[in-house]
Protein backbone atom coordinates (compact mmCIF):
# COMPACT_ATOMS: atom_id res chain seq x y z
CA UNK A 1 0.00 0.00 0.00
CA UNK A 2 1.55 3.34 -1.06
CA UNK A 3 1.51 6.42 1.18
CA UNK A 4 -1.50 8.04 -0.54
CA UNK A 5 -3.56 4.88 -0.26
CA UNK A 6 -2.56 4.50 3.37
CA UNK A 7 -3.49 8.10 4.15
CA UNK A 8 -6.86 7.63 2.44
CA UNK A 9 -7.40 4.44 4.44
CA UNK A 10 -6.67 6.26 7.71
CA UNK A 11 -8.85 9.20 6.72
CA UNK A 12 -11.83 7.12 5.63
CA UNK A 13 -11.85 4.49 8.35
CA UNK A 14 -10.53 6.37 11.38
CA UNK A 15 -10.44 10.16 11.06
CA UNK A 16 -13.82 10.87 9.38
CA UNK A 17 -15.83 8.65 11.76
CA UNK A 18 -14.20 10.34 14.77
CA UNK A 19 -15.04 13.78 13.36
CA UNK A 20 -18.60 12.69 12.61
CA UNK A 21 -19.16 11.26 16.09
CA UNK A 22 -17.75 14.44 17.60
CA UNK A 23 -20.08 16.59 15.51
CA UNK A 24 -23.07 14.43 16.45
CA UNK A 25 -22.19 14.77 20.14
CA UNK A 26 -21.83 18.54 19.82
CA UNK A 27 -25.20 18.81 18.08
CA UNK A 28 -26.91 16.63 20.72
CA UNK A 29 -25.38 18.58 23.61
CA UNK A 30 -26.49 21.89 22.14
CA UNK A 31 -29.98 20.49 21.54
CA UNK A 32 -30.23 19.35 25.16
CA UNK A 33 -29.20 22.83 26.32
CA UNK A 34 -31.91 24.43 24.16
CA UNK A 35 -29.41 26.01 21.76
CA UNK A 36 -31.40 24.92 18.75
CA UNK A 37 -29.99 27.24 16.10
CA UNK A 38 -26.40 26.28 16.94
CA UNK A 39 -27.32 22.60 16.92
CA UNK A 40 -29.08 23.04 13.60
CA UNK A 41 -25.96 24.52 12.00
CA UNK A 42 -23.96 21.44 12.97
CA UNK A 43 -26.70 19.15 11.61
CA UNK A 44 -26.52 20.97 8.27
CA UNK A 45 -22.76 20.50 8.23
CA UNK A 46 -23.09 16.77 8.95
CA UNK A 47 -25.56 16.38 6.08
CA UNK A 48 -23.18 18.14 3.70
CA UNK A 49 -20.09 16.14 4.70
CA UNK A 50 -21.66 12.68 5.14
CA UNK A 51 -24.58 12.41 2.68
CA UNK A 52 -26.41 9.08 2.77
CA UNK A 53 -24.62 7.88 5.90
CA UNK A 54 -26.01 6.88 9.28
CA UNK A 55 -24.72 10.21 10.59
CA UNK A 56 -26.71 11.98 7.89
CA UNK A 57 -29.77 9.99 8.95
CA UNK A 58 -29.34 10.96 12.60
CA UNK A 59 -28.81 14.59 11.60
CA UNK A 60 -32.19 14.53 9.84
CA UNK A 61 -33.82 13.11 12.96
CA UNK A 62 -32.24 15.71 15.21
CA UNK A 63 -33.15 18.44 12.73
CA UNK A 64 -36.78 17.33 12.87
CA UNK A 65 -36.75 17.46 16.66
CA UNK A 66 -35.17 20.91 16.60
CA UNK A 67 -37.89 22.22 14.31
CA UNK A 68 -40.51 20.69 16.64
CA UNK A 69 -39.03 22.57 19.58
CA UNK A 70 -38.97 25.78 17.56
CA UNK A 71 -42.63 25.33 16.61
CA UNK A 72 -41.77 24.99 12.91
CA UNK A 73 -43.88 21.89 12.48
CA UNK A 74 -44.07 21.80 8.69
CA UNK A 75 -40.28 21.85 8.49
CA UNK A 76 -40.15 19.05 11.07
CA UNK A 77 -42.59 16.98 9.01
CA UNK A 78 -40.46 17.59 5.92
CA UNK A 79 -37.44 16.14 7.74
CA UNK A 80 -39.41 13.12 8.93
CA UNK A 81 -40.58 12.51 5.37
CA UNK A 82 -36.96 12.56 4.19
CA UNK A 83 -36.12 9.93 6.79
CA UNK A 84 -38.87 7.74 5.31
CA UNK A 85 -38.18 8.36 1.63
CA UNK A 86 -34.41 8.85 1.40
CA UNK A 87 -33.27 6.34 4.01
CA UNK A 88 -35.34 3.23 3.28
CA UNK A 89 -36.39 1.02 6.23
CA UNK A 90 -33.98 2.54 8.74
CA UNK A 91 -34.12 2.42 12.54
CA UNK A 92 -35.97 5.76 12.68
CA UNK A 93 -38.63 5.05 10.04
CA UNK A 94 -41.28 3.95 12.52
CA UNK A 95 -40.63 6.99 14.69
CA UNK A 96 -40.89 9.25 11.65
CA UNK A 97 -44.29 7.83 10.62
CA UNK A 98 -45.63 8.27 14.15
CA UNK A 99 -44.32 11.79 14.69
CA UNK A 100 -45.77 13.02 11.42
CA UNK A 101 -49.19 11.96 12.74
CA UNK A 102 -48.50 13.50 16.13
CA UNK A 103 -47.49 16.81 14.58
CA UNK A 104 -50.55 16.84 12.32
CA UNK A 105 -52.65 16.46 15.48
CA UNK A 106 -50.77 19.27 17.19
CA UNK A 107 -51.40 21.51 14.17
CA UNK A 108 -55.13 20.79 14.27
CA UNK A 109 -55.02 19.00 10.91
CA UNK A 110 -57.35 16.24 12.07
CA UNK A 111 -58.03 14.61 8.71
CA UNK A 112 -54.32 14.44 7.88
CA UNK A 113 -53.55 13.25 11.40
CA UNK A 114 -56.03 10.38 11.16
CA UNK A 115 -54.64 9.41 7.76
CA UNK A 116 -51.09 9.45 9.16
CA UNK A 117 -52.05 7.45 12.25
CA UNK A 118 -53.91 4.88 10.15
CA UNK A 119 -50.81 4.53 7.94
CA UNK A 120 -48.70 3.93 11.04
CA UNK A 121 -51.20 1.41 12.45
CA UNK A 122 -51.23 -0.51 9.16
CA UNK A 123 -47.44 -0.55 8.80
CA UNK A 124 -46.59 -1.24 12.44
CA UNK A 125 -49.39 -3.33 14.03
CA UNK A 126 -46.96 -4.38 16.77
CA UNK A 127 -45.00 -1.11 16.83
CA UNK A 128 -43.79 0.60 19.98
CA UNK A 129 -46.24 3.49 19.46
CA UNK A 130 -49.21 1.36 18.38
CA UNK A 131 -51.43 1.81 21.42
CA UNK A 132 -50.86 5.57 21.44
CA UNK A 133 -51.63 5.74 17.72
CA UNK A 134 -54.89 3.82 18.19
CA UNK A 135 -55.87 5.91 21.23
CA UNK A 136 -55.10 9.26 19.57
CA UNK A 137 -57.05 8.25 16.47
CA UNK A 138 -59.99 7.33 18.70
CA UNK A 139 -59.81 10.72 20.40
CA UNK A 140 -59.89 12.56 17.07
CA UNK A 141 -62.89 10.54 15.91
CA UNK A 142 -64.62 11.28 19.23
CA UNK A 143 -63.97 15.01 18.94
CA UNK A 144 -65.40 14.94 15.43
CA UNK A 145 -68.49 13.06 16.72
CA UNK A 146 -67.61 10.07 14.55
CA UNK A 147 -68.66 7.82 17.39
CA UNK A 148 -68.67 4.49 15.58
CA UNK A 149 -65.03 4.85 14.53
CA UNK A 150 -64.07 6.20 17.95
CA UNK A 151 -65.67 3.23 19.69
CA UNK A 152 -63.96 0.89 17.24
CA UNK A 153 -60.55 2.28 18.25
CA UNK A 154 -61.27 2.30 21.98
CA UNK A 155 -62.61 -1.25 21.81
CA UNK A 156 -59.40 -2.37 20.14
CA UNK A 157 -57.57 -1.16 23.23
CA UNK A 158 -60.07 -2.76 25.60
CA UNK A 159 -59.79 -6.12 23.82
CA UNK A 160 -56.05 -6.28 23.25
CA UNK A 161 -54.28 -4.01 25.72
CA UNK A 162 -55.86 -4.72 29.10
CA UNK A 163 -52.38 -4.81 30.63
CA UNK A 164 -51.69 -1.24 29.57
CA UNK A 165 -53.31 0.32 32.58
CA UNK A 166 -53.67 4.01 31.63
CA UNK A 167 -54.85 3.53 28.05
CA UNK A 168 -57.26 0.74 28.99
CA UNK A 169 -58.95 2.80 31.68
CA UNK A 170 -59.29 5.93 29.57
CA UNK A 171 -60.57 3.91 26.60
CA UNK A 172 -63.31 2.61 28.93
CA UNK A 173 -64.13 6.09 30.24
CA UNK A 174 -64.22 7.73 26.80
CA UNK A 175 -66.41 4.90 25.50
CA UNK A 176 -68.75 5.58 28.41
CA UNK A 177 -68.83 9.26 27.46
CA UNK A 178 -69.77 8.39 23.89
CA UNK A 179 -72.66 6.18 24.95
CA UNK A 180 -73.81 8.85 27.40
CA UNK A 181 -73.75 11.40 24.56
CA UNK A 182 -75.80 9.01 22.43
CA UNK A 183 -78.33 8.61 25.26
CA UNK A 184 -77.53 4.93 25.74
CA UNK A 185 -77.13 5.22 29.51
CA UNK A 186 -76.99 1.52 30.30
CA UNK A 187 -74.08 1.01 27.90
CA UNK A 188 -72.38 4.09 29.36
CA UNK A 189 -72.58 2.58 32.86
CA UNK A 190 -71.30 -0.73 31.50
CA UNK A 191 -68.17 0.95 30.14
CA UNK A 192 -67.57 3.10 33.22
CA UNK A 193 -67.66 -0.14 35.22
CA UNK A 194 -64.84 -1.56 33.10
CA UNK A 195 -62.27 0.71 34.73
CA UNK A 196 -59.81 -1.61 36.45
CA UNK A 197 -60.43 -1.98 40.19
CA UNK A 198 -56.99 -1.89 41.79
CA UNK A 199 -55.55 -0.11 44.81
CA UNK A 200 -53.24 2.07 42.76
CA UNK A 201 -56.10 3.11 40.49
CA UNK A 202 -58.08 4.94 43.18
CA UNK A 203 -58.41 8.23 41.30
CA UNK A 204 -59.73 6.77 38.05
CA UNK A 205 -62.09 4.43 39.90
CA UNK A 206 -63.55 7.45 41.70
CA UNK A 207 -63.79 9.38 38.43
CA UNK A 208 -65.58 6.58 36.61
CA UNK A 209 -67.98 6.21 39.55
CA UNK A 210 -68.59 9.95 39.48
CA UNK A 211 -69.60 9.75 35.83
CA UNK A 212 -71.72 6.70 36.62
CA UNK A 213 -73.52 8.60 39.36
CA UNK A 214 -74.28 11.42 36.92
CA UNK A 215 -75.76 8.90 34.50
CA UNK A 216 -77.99 7.51 37.25
CA UNK A 217 -79.29 11.05 37.81
CA UNK A 218 -80.08 11.35 34.11
CA UNK A 219 -81.94 8.05 34.36
CA UNK A 220 -83.80 9.41 37.41
CA UNK A 221 -82.45 6.43 39.31
CA UNK A 222 -81.77 8.47 42.42
CA UNK A 223 -81.22 5.55 44.76
CA UNK A 224 -78.31 4.17 42.74
CA UNK A 225 -77.00 7.69 42.18
CA UNK A 226 -77.01 8.36 45.94
CA UNK A 227 -75.31 5.05 46.70
CA UNK A 228 -72.65 5.70 44.05
CA UNK A 229 -71.75 9.16 45.35
CA UNK A 230 -71.76 7.97 48.96
CA UNK A 231 -69.45 5.11 48.00
CA UNK A 232 -66.96 7.61 46.59
CA UNK A 233 -67.07 9.66 49.79
CA UNK A 234 -66.59 6.57 51.96
CA UNK A 235 -63.72 4.97 50.05
CA UNK A 236 -61.51 7.77 48.71
CA UNK A 237 -60.59 11.42 48.94
CA UNK A 238 -60.45 11.69 45.16
CA UNK A 239 -63.23 13.82 43.63
CA UNK A 240 -64.91 14.17 47.00
CA UNK A 241 -66.05 17.73 46.26
CA UNK A 242 -67.68 16.59 43.03
CA UNK A 243 -69.25 13.60 44.78
CA UNK A 244 -70.81 15.96 47.33
CA UNK A 245 -72.17 18.09 44.50
CA UNK A 246 -73.63 14.99 42.91
CA UNK A 247 -75.19 13.94 46.19
CA UNK A 248 -76.69 17.40 46.58
CA UNK A 249 -78.15 17.11 43.09
CA UNK A 250 -79.72 13.76 44.00
CA UNK A 251 -81.45 15.26 47.02
CA UNK A 252 -82.59 18.26 45.01
CA UNK A 253 -84.12 16.08 42.33
CA UNK A 254 -85.71 13.94 45.02
CA UNK A 255 -87.13 17.14 46.60
CA UNK A 256 -85.31 16.37 49.83
CA UNK A 257 -84.38 20.02 50.23
CA UNK A 258 -83.16 19.92 53.83
CA UNK A 259 -80.70 17.15 53.00
CA UNK A 260 -79.55 18.98 49.86
CA UNK A 261 -79.07 22.14 51.94
CA UNK A 262 -76.98 20.16 54.45
CA UNK A 263 -74.76 18.71 51.73
CA UNK A 264 -74.00 22.06 50.06
CA UNK A 265 -73.36 23.73 53.43
CA UNK A 266 -71.00 20.91 54.37
CA UNK A 267 -69.15 21.28 51.08
CA UNK A 268 -68.49 24.97 51.74
CA UNK A 269 -67.41 24.28 55.34
CA UNK A 270 -65.09 21.38 54.51
CA UNK A 271 -63.68 22.94 51.33
CA UNK A 272 -63.81 26.74 51.80
CA UNK A 273 -61.53 27.27 48.77
CA UNK A 274 -63.48 24.96 46.47
CA UNK A 275 -63.75 25.96 42.83
CA UNK A 276 -67.42 25.02 43.14
CA UNK A 277 -68.18 27.72 45.74
CA UNK A 278 -70.36 29.90 43.50
CA UNK A 279 -72.19 26.88 42.15
CA UNK A 280 -72.92 25.64 45.69
CA UNK A 281 -73.96 29.11 46.87
CA UNK A 282 -76.39 29.44 43.95
CA UNK A 283 -77.86 26.04 44.79
CA UNK A 284 -78.30 27.11 48.42
CA UNK A 285 -80.21 30.22 47.33
CA UNK A 286 -82.56 28.10 45.22
CA UNK A 287 -83.03 25.60 48.05
CA UNK A 288 -83.96 28.40 50.41
CA UNK A 289 -86.74 29.46 48.01
CA UNK A 290 -88.00 25.87 47.78
CA UNK A 291 -88.04 25.51 51.57
CA UNK A 292 -89.85 28.84 52.02
CA UNK A 293 -92.57 27.71 49.61
CA UNK A 294 -93.28 24.55 51.60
Amino acid sequence: MNNKSYLFFLLFFFVLPVIAEDLIKQAEDLYQKGKYDESLKICIKIKQIYPGSDWDLFAHLLTAKIYEQKGENEKAIKEYKKIISVFKDNIYTEEAFFYIAKLRTKMGQDANAVKAYETYIQKYPEGKYIILAIFNTGLIYKQKANYSEALNKFNQILKKYNNDFWFYNWAAIYSGHIYAEKGDYDRAIEYYDRVIKKENNESLIALSNLYKGMIFIKKKDYENARNTFQQILKTTSSFSEEAMLGLGEVYLNSKEYELANEIYMSLLEIYPQTIWRKYAEDKLKNIKKFIEKK
